[in-house]
């Protein structure tokens, strides 16, 4: 049920960058030490990635997944819906998996997503929208609401705090 806040727990979480920067420092220790374990941890993260990965018509990916990788509440404004800056971290580390594999099947993944940023309004990016049609809501108190976070709930839908979505768009361009 959309009402319900489940405790998140233990649960596989993109938020914050968890899974990204978790990449990161696997592959600089990869690199670093000539280790093919962290590359290896590299590639596990990447196919987790491409495995939680919704389809049309966003192809995008949300804050947290329960242990069935199925999209679930995190906080009471963070819904089961695609994540506009958890999408741009997801593509962070499917960038990172390329690094070490070359799998040209990683820029595919990527790419789908990318047909629908590109299409959706960068300055007014809203942080979530509904998985089954990539329209935008907002949460609070752990309800989901349709539409455009409104001005004054900032925590609930628009990453106001230093997540400029040219900004954002810009990071994602530079990795690929």
């Amino acid at each position: 049920s959309q009402d319900k806040i489940v405790e998140h727990l233990g649960y596989a979480c993109l938020n914050n960058g968890a899974v990204t920067n978790s990449m990161r420092a696997l592959l600089f220790m990869a690199k670093k030490l000539n280790n093919s374990r962290y590359a290896e941890a590299v590639k596990k993260a990447g196919q987790w990635l491409r495995r939680v990965q919704q389809g049309p018509p966003t192809h995008g990916w949300c804050a947290q997944y329960n242990a069935e990788g199925e999209p679930t509440w995190g906080r009471p404004c963070e819904p089961p819906a695609i994540s506009i800056v958890d999408t741009a971290s997801a593509i962070e580390g499917l960038c990172y998996e390329f690094g070490v594999t070359g799998d040209t099947s990683i820029q595919q993944t990527i790419g789908r997503c990318l047909q629908w940023l590109e299409r959706t309004n960068l300055d007014g990016w809203n942080a979530y929208h509904r998985i089954e049609d990539g329209a935008p809501i907002w949460a609070k108190d752990g309800r989901i609401h349709p539409g455009v976070t409104p001005s004054g709930e900032h925590r609930s839908g628009r990453h106001t705090w230093g997540m400029d979505p040219k900004h954002l768009w810009n990071k994602i361009s530079r990795l690929i």
